[in-house]
C-alpha cells in the first residue's frame, strides 16, 4: 500500500492521527450489497503507514475488514482514504463502521464512521414446510403439532393454521404460537386444532400460512394430512341383535300355513283307492247295456269328474266316492237321448250342429 517514506516527515511526531469523516455510513443496505465510507486523516508529522476499514456487530465483534487505499499520498500531513466493505449475504442486522489508521511513529487512531442496517430484500411472502400433522382422530378430539414458516427476509409477524376438506373448504380454524426462531429466515410454530363433534368422517388437509414483517401474506401450504374416523363402528354391535330378533316373528307366520298343508296331502292318499274301486264295478254293467255308445262318452264323463275331485277332494274326501257313482249312471242314461241337431245359417251357407246344448258358431244364425 502506498505510504509516506520516513524521510518525508518534516516535524516531530508528537500527536496521533486525527480522523475526520467525509461520507459516513448510514441508512440501510441489502445483504448482497456493500458498505462504503471516505474520511480524511491529519497528523503532525505525516500519515499514514496503514489504514483499515472495519464492520463491527452490536456485540463488538469485527465481522468484516478491508485495507484502505490512500488517495493523496503527496500530502503527508493530510491524507484521504476511500473504500468499501462488500457483503456476501451472510450478515443481517445493524452494524457500525469504523476506521483505524497508524502514522509513521506507530501511533494509532480509531474513528467511528456511522452505522448501517443490513437487510435481506423481501421479494415474496412466506411459505410453509415440515409439518407434523398425521394420523387418525375421532370427532371432538384435539390435534397438536408444529410447522415451519420461511421467508426471504425477516420471518414472521404471525402465523395461522386450519383444516380443509377434500373440496378445499375450510372447516376448522386453529391457534398458533411461536416456538423458536432458527434464524431471520425461518420460524417454528406450534398449532392446535379442535375437531367438532359433528365433523363428517374422511380425509382432511392441515394447512398453515404466515405474514412477514412487511405484511406480505403467504398462501395456505399443506403441513400435514389427517383422517377423521367414523365413531359409529364401536356401537355397531347393538343393531346386530335387533337384526336377529326380526326373523323370529317372521318365522312364526310361515309355520302356520305349513301346518294345514301337511295333513291335506295325507287325506287324499286313502281316498285315491276308493274311487278306483268304485269305478271298476261300474265298468262291468256298462257292456251289458251298450258297449259301443258308452265308449265315446267315457272320456267326456271322466273329464267332468276329474276337476271336481281336485276341487272338493281336499276339504271333503269321504263324500267324493258316493257322487262319483251317481253321475256315471245318470250320464249313461242322459248322454244319448239329449243330443240335439240344429241348423245354423250364414247367408246361404248351412251348418248343422249336433250336441247336448248346440250353439251356432259366431256369425251363424239358428233357424
Amino acid at each position: 500500500m502506498p505510504s509516506l517514506l520516513p524521510s518525508q516527515a518534516h516535524a516531530t511526531d508528537e500527536q496521533p492521527p486525527v480522523i475526520t469523516a467525509i461520507t459516513a455510513a448510514s441508512g440501510t443496505t441489502q445483504w448482497w450489497g456493500y458498505v462504503g465510507a471516505s474520511f480524511r486523516v491529519t497528523d503532525d508529522a505525516g500519515c499514514c503507514t496503514s489504514a483499515v476499514l472495519e464492520l463491527v456487530s452490536q456485540a463488538g465483534q469485527v465481522v468484516k475488514s478491508v485495507s484502505m487505499r490512500q488517495q493523496t499520498p503527496e500530502y503527508p500531513l493530510s491524507t484521504t482514504f476511500v473504500d468499501r466493505v462488500n457483503l456476501n449475504g451472510t450478515l443481517l442486522g445493524t452494524f457500525s463502521l469504523r476506521a483505524t489508521v497508524t502514522d509513521f511513529s506507530g501511533k494509532t487512531t480509531t474513528g467511528a464512521l456511522g452505522s448501517i442496517e443490513i437487510y435481506q430484500p423481501d421479494w415474496g411472502p412466506p411459505s410453509m414446510s415440515a409439518g407434523t400433522y398425521q394420523g387418525s382422530y375421532l370427532p371432538g378430539q384435539t390435534i397438536t403439532g408444529n410447522f415451519w414458516a420461511n421467508d426471504d427476509k425477516d420471518c414472521c409477524r404471525s402465523a395461522s393454521i386450519a383444516m380443509f376438506n377434500s373440496q378445499g373448504t375450510q372447516v376448522v380454524t386453529g391457534s398458533t404460537s411461536l416456538l423458536s426462531r432458527l434464524n431471520a429466515l425461518s420460524s417454528n410454530y406450534s398449532g392446535t386444532l379442535q375437531l367438532p363433534s359433528d365433523i363428517p368422517p374422511g380425509n382432511y388437509d392441515v394447512k398453515a400460512m404466515a405474514v412477514d414483517n412487511l405484511d406480505k401474506v403467504g398462501d395456505w401450504g399443506v403441513v400435514g394430512s389427517i383422517t377423521v374416523a367414523d365413531p359409529t363402528p364401536s356401537p355397531s354391535a347393538t343393531p346386530s341383535p335387533s337384526a336377529s330378533a326380526a326373523p323370529l316373528p317372521s318365522a312364526t307366520p310361515t309355520a302356520e300355513p305349513v301346518v294345514p298343508t301337511i295333513p291335506t296331502p295325507t287325506i287324499p292318499t286313502p281316498t285315491i283307492p276308493t274311487p278306483t274301486v268304485s269305478v271298476t264295478p261300474l265298468a262291468t254293467p256298462t257292456p251289458t247295456v251298450s258297449v259301443t255308445p258308452l265308449a265315446t262318452p267315457t272320456p267326456t264323463v271322466s273329464a267332468t269328474p276329474s276337476p271336481r275331485p281336485s276341487v272338493t277332494a281336499i276339504p271333503k274326501p269321504s263324500v267324493t266316492p258316493k257322487p262319483s257313482k251317481k253321475p256315471t249312471a245318470a250320464q249313461s242314461k242322459s248322454v244319448v237321448p239329449k243330443l240335439i241337431t240344429i241348423n245354423c245359417y250364414k247367408g246361404k251357407l248351412l251348418k248343422k250342429v249336433t250336441a247336448a246344448k248346440p250353439v251356432c258358431p259366431k256369425g251363424y244364425v239358428k233357424k
